[in-house]
């Protein structure tokens, strides 16, 4: 069984057209015309093709036929017989498909489907065009910053409030934080901003000691448990010296 197009021309051959005394002998001369070319689409009722033509012999008792947009138009089964006097019948079948079924099948086009099932489940309702389900599991090492586009990720690709409190666990919500506290730098060379918290406390709010004298101690703020700062100052308060514990 052949495949036609659905509501397209095509050019068949037919036959071979044997002679009907002996069975064998191909018939080179028949005078085949519309009527005598008879289809049944689909199961409906036969009837003649829809265009006139008288066929050519090719060779050998194959004759050539043109079935046009309206022979094709009906899908499912078509049979196309020839009852010809002094040759033996001959009918062939065909099955006519869609246009995406056929392209699909012998040209580059890719065959259209409808999900109703997903490894024996109905298919999950489709969002945006995509399916809408949940990820079970995904190998080690399948999500890298290569398998992103450069720019894929920006606030752009991010809708407002879409990571908010309850999207973040604690110990992320920590290690966002302890990264921007101890970013290198973060306030000035060799200073982060961890660093200058500790001093502006204990510059603010830690015991000082030796204010009298030139050499002048202040503590860690609340803790009170190390130096934080020692400064040497000349007998106006003007520091030639300074001495930072940022631990």
């Amino acid at each position: 069984m052949r495949f036609l197009r659905q509501s397209t021309s095509v050019d068949l051959t037919i036959g071979c057209f044997l002679d009907e005394t002996d069975g064998k002998t191909p018939e080179t001369a028949l005078t085949i015309t519309q009527p005598d070319i008879r289809l049944k689409k689909n199961g409906a009722g036969w009837a003649q093709k829809n265009a006139a033509q008288t066929l050519s012999h090719e060779e050998n008792g194959f004759y050539e036929v043109t079935l046009d947009a309206t022979d094709t138009g009906t899908l499912g089964l078509l049979r196309l017989a020839v009852f010809e006097s002094g040759a033996l019948p001959v009918w062939e079948d065909f099955m006519v498909v869609t246009a995406n079924v056929y392209d699909s099948l012998f040209s580059t086009d890719v065959l259209d489907v409808s999900v109703t099932q997903v490894n024996g489940t109905a298919a999950p309702n489709l969002v945006g065009g995509r399916f809408d389900a949940s990820v079970g599991a995904m190998a080690a090492g399948v999500i890298t910053a290569a398998a992103h586009a450069a720019g894929a990720i920006d606030a752009a690709a991010i809708a407002a409030d879409a990571i908010g409190a309850s999207e973040l666990a604690t110990d992320a919500v920590n290690e966002i934080v302890d990264g921007l506290l101890d970013r290198t730098a973060g306030v000035e060379t060799g200073l982060t901003v961890r660093q200058a918290l500790r001093l502006l406390a204990a510059a603010n709010a830690g015991k000082l000691s030796g204010a009298a004298t030139t050499t002048i101690t202040i503590r860690n703020a609340i803790a009170d448990s190390k130096d934080r700062i020692t400064a040497t100052v000349d007998s106006d308060g003007n520091r030639s010296a300074i001495t930072y514990d940022l631990t």
